[in-house]
């Protein structure tokens, strides 16, 4: 967490609000967080920053296997009702799924539309590293780092990211595909 200007919170968003593309993601900060339950002087601010570009997913692809919710509406089990196409898996949206705030630092990811080197159509993750700093004017931010998720002729689905003290972040997530069941990697 952040002590400065009377206690600090920071979030990230996406700014894609029509389920196209967007190259923009914005810092979020409220500071004066120490007020809370007395004075609650909190005041809001955002700074919106050029990034990478990523845009809504399609579904995602499984691999075929067994299909118990399925079967038990075929053999009419009462109560029982599969709405979505069996071999898709909901590839989302593009809001920012998560962020960590760790020394001093942003990380948050969404899942993105991508284009694999077969051409093929896919989900992926984009995230970003975000250095955010506040003054009397409100938040400001540095995009310091950011990339791509993609598995070629596979999908890659919320992303969640651990990030320590010293700088490092790890990211896990979902792995599917029409070889892979969906699966942590």
């Amino acid at each position: 967490y952040d002590l400065s200007n009377g206690g600090t919170a920071y979030a990230l968003s996406a700014l894609d609000f029509n389920a196209t593309l967007d190259n923009r993601v914005a810092v979020w900060a409220l500071t004066g967080t120490s007020t809370l339950g007395t004075t609650n002087d909190v005041v809001p601010s955002v700074e919106v920053l050029d990034s990478e570009v990523y845009g809504q997913p399609p579904d995602a692809e499984q691999k075929d296997g067994p299909t118990p919710l399925l079967d038990a509406e075929a053999a009419g089990l009462e109560g029982v009702k599969s709405v979505e196409h069996l071999e898709l898996l909901a590839g989302n949206d593009d809001r920012m799924n998560e962020v960590k705030y760790a020394n001093g630092r942003l990380w948050g990811d969404v899942n993105t539309v991508v284009k694999n080197p077969n051409g093929n159509v896919n989900v992926g993750i984009a995230w970003f590293a975000v250095d955010p700093t506040t003054t009397a004017n409100g938040v400001d931010g540095t995009l310091v780092n950011q990339g791509y998720v993609a598995v070629n002729r596979a999908n890659v689905l919320y992303g969640a990211i651990a990030a320590n003290n010293a700088g490092d972040a790890v990211m896990g997530f979902t792995l599917s595909g029409t070889s892979y069941y969906p699966s942590a990697a």
